[in-house]
C-alpha cells in the first residue's frame, strides 16, 4: 500500500512540475511579455476580526467564516508605454479571493490602485491559510 502512495505522490509531482514548466515557457515566449512578479498572501481564519498591516505580503488579517476582507495594493507600470497586468491567485486560499480587475491597463508610467477581496466560506476551520498572487506585465497589444 506504501508503495502505491508513493507512486501516487510522485505522479503528481510530475504533474505539478509539467504545467509550471508550461507556464513558465508560454509566459517567457510571449512576444508581449514584459515580466512577472509573484506576492505571498494569507489570511487568519478565527472567530474574531483583526489586522495585519505588515506590507511583506498581502496580509488580509484574521476574518471570522461567513465575512470579508479587503486589501489593497498599488500596480505600477516604470516602462513608457502602456502595459497590461494579468492578475492570477493560487494557493488554498484561491477560491476565496477575488480581484476587483483581473486585468488592468496602466498608462505610461502610470499606477492603480487595485483591491482583492478574500471571502470565508460556511464552517471553514480556523487556522492560517496561504495563496499566492502573480501579476504578469504585457505590452498592450495595439
Amino acid at each position: 500500500m506504501r508503495l502505491w502512495h508513493i507512486g501516487l505522490l510522485l505522479l503528481a509531482i510530475i504533474a505539478v512540475a509539467s504545467v509550471a514548466t508550461t507556464v513558465w515557457f508560454v509566459s517567457t515566449t510571449d512576444p508581449l511579455f514584459l515580466k512577472e512578479e509573484f506576492v505571498p498572501m494569507d489570511v487568519k481564519v478565527e472567530d474574531h476580526f483583526g489586522f495585519n498591516t505588515d506590507i511583506d505580503a498581502i496580509h488580509f488579517g484574521k476574518v471570522p467564516p461567513l465575512n470579508e476582507g479587503v486589501r489593497g495594493f498599488v500596480l505600477n507600470n516604470t516602462y513608457p508605454f502602456p502595459v497590461i497586468a494579468e492578475l492570477t491567485i493560487s494557493g488554498e486560499m484561491a477560491p476565496w479571493v477575488s480581484a476587483a480587475e483581473n486585468l488592468v491597463l496602466l498608462p505610461s508610467q502610470g499606477t492603480k490602485q487595485v483591491n482583492l477581496t478574500v471571502t470565508i466560506p460556511d464552517g471553514q476551520p480556523y487556522g492560517l491559510y496561504t495563496g499566492l498572487l502573480r501579476v504578469v506585465f504585457k505590452k498592450e497589444d495595439v
